[in-house]
Formats: C-alpha cells, sequence, structure tokens
C-alpha cells in the first residue's frame, strides 16, 4: 500500500492521472512548507530573536501586518500574469524557493548584524518571503484544483496541518529548554532549518505531474485589475458572500495574540515571577498551538470534504463561545486565568486549523479553471485589506481594554457562522 493511500485514504474516482502519488507530494511538500512558516513565525520566533539584538520596538508591530496582508494583498496583481501560463507548477517552485532565498538572508543576517540593521534586513526579507508566499498560494490552488479531485482535496490539506503541528511542538520544546541559551548563532540555525525546509518542499513539488491548459492573454494594467475586483464582488454573489463569511472568521486568527496579551496582564506585579511566568507561558501557548494543528488537521480535512461550509460554521461557533466563556472566567473567576487562558488558547487554535483547512478546500471546490484562480487572487487580495482593517479596529477596542476586543471578535465570529450557514453546498460529500 501506497504512502498516499495509507495516510490520506483512497480518493475518489476520477479521470485525473497520478492523483495518489500528486496528493503524496502535494501534502508533504507544503507539510515541509509549514516547517518553515512555524519557525519563521512573526508571532513569536521573529520578536524574540529582534528584541535580543537590539532592533528598535517599532519594527516589532511591522511584523505580523508584513507577513499576513503581504501574502495576500499582491494576488489579484499577480493572477493575469498566472493566467498567461500553461502550467503554474513552475510558479509554485519559484515561490517556494524564493522563501527558502529569504529564510537565508535571515540567517546569515543573524550571524553577522544586530540593532536597526538587523531589523531592517528582516523586515525586507519578510516582505520579499511574503511576497513569493502569495505566488505560492495563489498556483497552489490550480495546482491542487487540476490534479486531485472533489472529495480529497482536504485530506490532503488537513495532513499539511498535521505535519506543521507536530513540528511547532518540536519547535516550542526547544525554545522552552533553550530560552535562557538562545543566542544568535542558535537563532541562525533556526532559520537555516527552516530554509531548508522550504528547500525539500521544491524537491517534492517538482515531481508532481501537472496537466497544461491553454494560456489565457489577459491584460495587466492596474485600471484592469481593480475594475476585474469591484466587477467580481458586484456581479458573484456567491463568491461575495464567500468573502463576507472569510472576513468573518478572523475570529480565529485575531484572537489568539489578545489571549497572550491577557495572561501578561493578569500575571504577578512582582517582576522576577512575570519575567518566569512570560516565557514559560509563550512555550506553552506555542505546545498548544502546535497540539491544536495535529489533532486538528486531519479532521477537518475529511469534514471539509464531507461539507466545508458546515465546517466552517461549527468551528466559528466554537471559536466565540470560546472567547465568550474566557471573557466570563476574566470577569467572574479571576483566579483561574492561569489555566484557563492556555487552555482556551488551544481551543481556539483548533477552530482555527479547521477554518483555514475548510475556507481552502471551499474556494478550491466552489469552481473550476481560470474562475478558481480568479476567485482565490481576488478573495486573497481583499481579505489583505479587511485584515488591516479588522486588526486596526480590534486594537483600538484593546485600548479600553483585552475583553472588549476578545468581546467584538466573538460578536463577529457569530454573525460568520450565521452567514456559512446561508452558503451553498460545494462539497462532494452532500
Amino acid at each position: 500500500m501506497t504512502f498516499s493511500h495509507r495516510v490520506l485514504g483512497e480518493p475518489p474516482a476520477s479521470e485525473l492521472p497520478n492523483v495518489p502519488e500528486n496528493a503524496a507530494r502535494f501534502s508533504l511538500g507544503f507539510g515541509s512548507q509549514n516547517v518553515g512558516d512555524q519557525i519563521i513565525s512573526a508571532k513569536s520566533t521573529l520578536p524574540w530573536f529582534l528584541t535580543s539584538v537590539g532592533a528598535p520596538a517599532w519594527i516589532m508591530p511591522l511584523l505580523v501586518p508584513i507577513r499576513e496582508s503581504g501574502s495576500m494583498l499582491p494576488q489579484a496583481a499577480l493572477r493575469p500574469w498566472l493566467q498567461r501560463q500553461a502550467r503554474r507548477l513552475p510558479l509554485m517552485q519559484v515561490g517556494t524557493i524564493g522563501q527558502g532565498i529569504c529564510c537565508l538572508v535571515m540567517a546569515l543576517a543573524a550571524l553577522f548584524t544586530s540593532g536597526l540593521t538587523a531589523g531592517l534586513i528582516f523586515l525586507a526579507a519578510l516582505a520579499g518571503l511574503s511576497l513569493f508566499r502569495a505566488l505560492v498560494s495563489l498556483a497552489s490552488k490550480d495546482v491542487q484544483g487540476r490534479t486531485m479531485p472533489k472529495g480529497f482535496r482536504g485530506r490532503v490539506t488537513g495532513f499539511s496541518t498535521t505535519v506543521s503541528g507536530a513540528v511547532t511542538i518540536v519547535v516550542g520544546l526547544i525554545l522552552a529548554v533553550l530560552h535562557g541559551g538562545l543566542t544568535p548563532r542558535l537563532f541562525a540555525v533556526l532559520f537555516g532549518v527552516a530554509a531548508l525546509s522550504w528547500f525539500a518542499s521544491y524537491v517534492l513539488f517538482s515531481r508532481i505531474k501537472e496537466p497544461a491548459s491553454e494560456p489565457t492573454q489577459t491584460d495587466i494594467s492596474l485600471s484592469t485589475i481593480v475594475g476585474d475586483i469591484i466587477d467580481l464582488v458586484r456581479s458573484d454573489a456567491p463568491f461575495r458572500n464567500f468573502v463576507g463569511v472569510r472576513s468573518l472568521m478572523l475570529v480565529s486568527a485575531l484572537s489568539p495574540s489578545f489571549l497572550v496579551v491577557l495572561s501578561s496582564e493578569s500575571s504577578s506585579a512582582d517582576a522576577n515571577t512575570i519575567s518566569s511566568a512570560s516565557l514559560g507561558g509563550l512555550g506553552l501557548f506555542v505546545l498548544a498551538g502546535g497540539l491544536a494543528s495535529l489533532l486538528a488537521g486531519r479532521v477537518s480535512g475529511a469534514l471539509s470534504d464531507t461539507s466545508s461550509k458546515n465546517t466552517l460554521t461549527g468551528a466559528a461557533v466554537f471559536a466565540s463561545v470560546v472567547l465568550a466563556a474566557t471573557i466570563a472566567v476574566a470577569e467572574l473567576w479571576e483566579s483561574s486565568l492561569g489555566w484557563w487562558l492556555p487552555l482556551a488558547f488551544f481551543l481556539i487554535s483548533v477552530a482555527h486549523a479547521a477554518i483555514r483547512v475548510a475556507r481552502s478546500t471551499y474556494v478550491v471546490d466552489m469552481a473550476e479553471g481560470d474562475l478558481r484562480t480568479r476567485y482565490v487572487s481576488v478573495a486573497n487580495t481583499l481579505m489583505g485589506l479587511i485584515l488591516l482593517v479588522v486588526g486596526a479596529l480590534t486594537s483600538v477596542l484593546a485600548i479600553a481594554g483585552t475583553l472588549w476586543a476578545l468581546g467584538a471578535l466573538a460578536f463577529l465570529g457569530l454573525i460568520g457562522a450565521f452567514m456559512a450557514v446561508r452558503l451553498p453546498e460545494v462539497s462532494r460529500g452532500t
């Protein structure tokens, strides 16, 4: 029995060739890429390193927006160029190798720079990594749609999430054990390992057998790109509703950082206790996130192949309930926050893993060919903008108090769940 059949199961009957082989290479390739994503984390690893080498404080708030929005905003502009290619796999490989090279730049910067110089180099490398990530994100949806049938794509994506969860646990353990002795040289080794993971991903992707298609000659001018975004949002109600639902699903993406802040706020006022609790808490949160991905990946993949919209609905409701419970604990049983917040972080991470797998499966299943590419590119560009807006609004609410931000996100999640119920079913299983 092949690796694909043992791990991913029997694929549905289809006319697509080489499905088990392509699925194994795709899932292992993205699993390897997720290793790099977990190590080069704008929420944990990079801030820790840059703080340790004396980079200016103003650099830290820029890391997450550059990493997240930077990988989504360019996609509508990249789409016309992508559609001119008969095969999308080579562009996916370019994006993969480009991310590995950006990681090597970070590793070298960790060895030879510090302070402002290190901060500026890391921002530039992170911006490059995000741009290459945008190319991979866009091209991979087409490659997956061309090489795997409906009813199998969720399992493939879910397995990659499981792999990333296992790696996160390992990285979290290493950081927890070595936090007192982390040096720039050790960080450079970590960044080097991340680079190697992307190079391994490149090798795995290169063995995927993608059928060619007829290239589409499209205009790449800015006015055409903007006009296409406006036209798609206005004319395509299913797509417009999907973008609205996905926007409201940010509840699981934005709330974890507020849980960490709440943990810090609830720590003892003693300086030494804060230091030790902060380090221990961060290690515990990293492990919780990894365990969530490990457990939720394959399950959410199978559920998404049955009904990706129902998976989205259930995960959003679950996340909102967890946030509501967190607010109740903070208001009524503040002494219990020490054990509740890591548990809440784990539960939210489970919901986030399910939402990521389900939304990816949904957008790949809802269209074929160039329309799918159009959906993915426009949706991700809009999400890049929406992420900046929602992130800014929740940050403003957090000035009034962290619980206000969590309450707003819980409310948005419930609205998102209500809207997700009304999405058309596009999955094979129903």
